[in-house]
């Protein structure tokens, strides 16, 4: 959805004259004159700009000024002005803000005013991030994480490994307690109204891996994905997840089988809607069909099996490796839960992505060969791959950023000069 249509809507909906679709276009009562019957069409035209009728034959300028917005809003952005603004958000994660609600209130001068927000915390409460969801007036959502950097905040997503939602609440069960697990925020939201013990993990369907469960230990584990593809997928990996943290029992319940005529990708909100908002009825399904589901076949035993790798020594593939450098992979390994040659090996694959331009092999006459060293880690979803590498990759990425700041006013210089010439 372009901006231009998308803010003409939005101010449409914020004037009390909310739109209604029609295929690719729609109709809204006309903010100029007293409509009582929506008599204003909107549209796109070929040039992607905003095409306003009002049929009772208001101006298409006294409706662009009573929306408080001006006539060139109605045309698309001039693509260098659609490259500053998209440079202004890439900076967005650069910038650190005082508190939460400073962050949000910058994303809410674009998408408007937010429609929920939900904060993830460690076991003790304390706030690590964010997510905050828009429902724009056209339809579908908007989501974006912010999350908690030192003293500040910034828009981006939390670091790995991530906490679950109402991880307090989680820590406080006892063993073999049951807890619902269901995709995304707004669905725990309609778990717990209807009385369930419920969390998720951040950052969508394909990103569970790159949360901490080590608090289901002991628990039940009730997965409720989503009726689609993504949501059978998201149920393996989390079902994966929570056994190798020690649940007790993993369960995979799927909607479908008490509630066949729910819509494809619903979850419990459709459930609940399609029931009436009836939540004890719901409760009671859900919790039946969870019971009569069989737990998911458990992992073997680590002794059942086979593990014929040699013991990994970070001292034999370091021998000229300061202590303190065979130390930090050590460190690496032990705060990632990962295994040490995990750390080993991906850490000298960014060592040698930072030399292999640097450093040559110089072979017969004048061949020069780089000498880049190629790692592969295979292993399980959810075994924190992600978390190691962009731990290794941290500080590169900060002396990228901040050659990037350093090098602005250059590079503007360069260019302007450019454009003078």
């Amino acid at each position: 959805m372009g901006e231009p249509i998308a803010a003409v809507l939005d101010a449409l909906t914020r004037a009390g004259c909310t739109p209604k679709r029609h295929g690719e276009a729609w109709s809204a009562r006309c903010p100029a004159h007293d409509d009582r019957d929506p008599s204003l069409s909107i549209g796109i035209g070929t040039d992607a700009r905003v095409l306003l009728h009002c049929h009772a034959g208001c101006p298409t300028e006294a409706i662009v000024v009573t929306l408080g917005m001006a006539m060139r809003d109605l045309m698309p952005t001039p693509m260098g002005e659609t490259m500053r603004l998209a440079a202004q958000r890439n900076n967005a994660s650069d910038t650190t803000f005082a508190t939460a609600d400073d962050a949000i209130a910058v994303m809410e001068r674009k998408h408007g005013s937010f429609s929920a927000r939900w904060a993830y915390t460690d076991s003790q409460g304390v706030s690590v991030g964010e997510v905050v969801r828009w429902n724009p007036p056209v339809g579908g959502k908007i989501v974006r994480p912010i999350s908690r950097r030192g003293d500040g905040w910034v828009i981006a997503a939390m670091p790995e490994p991530r906490p679950l939602l109402n991880l307090p609440e989680l820590s406080r069960l006892p063993e073999g307690a049951w807890v619902y697990i269901v995709e995304g925020e707004k669905c725990v939201d309609a778990a717990r109204a209807i009385g369930l013990v419920a969390t998720t993990s951040a950052g969508g369907s394909k990103a569970a891996g790159k949360s901490d469960w080590s608090v289901m230990k002991g628990k039940v584990a009730v997965i409720i994905p989503d009726h689609d593809a993504a949501g059978d997928a998201y149920a393996d990996e989390v079902a994966l997840l929570c056994q190798a943290a020690g649940a007790q029992e993993v369960r995979t319940a799927r909607l479908a089988e008490n509630w066949p005529a729910i819509p494809p990708g619903g979850d419990l909100v459709d459930v609940l809607a399609m029931e009436g908002g009836d939540a004890e009825a719901v409760h009671e399904r859900v919790d039946a069909l969870a019971v009569a589901t069989a737990p998911v076949a458990p992992l073997a035993p680590d002794h059942d099996k086979p593990d014929e790798r040699p013991a990994f020594d970070l001292a034999a593939l370091f021998p000229a490796a300061t202590a303190e450098i065979r130390e930090y992979f050590a460190d690496l390994a032990r705060s990632t839960q990962t295994p040490p040659d995990m750390a080993a090996l991906l850490g000298m694959a960014v060592a040698s992505a930072c030399l292999c331009n640097v450093a040559c092999v110089r072979g017969h006459g004048d061949h020069i060969e780089p000498a880049p060293l190629w790692a592969l880690v295979l292993s399980e979803p959810g075994t924190r791959k992600s978390a190691v590498l962009a731990e290794l990759l941290r500080p590169i990425l900060k002396w990228e950023a901040d050659k990037g700041r350093e090098m602005r006013p250059v590079i503007a210089a360069a260019a302007q000069r450019h454009r003078i010439t």
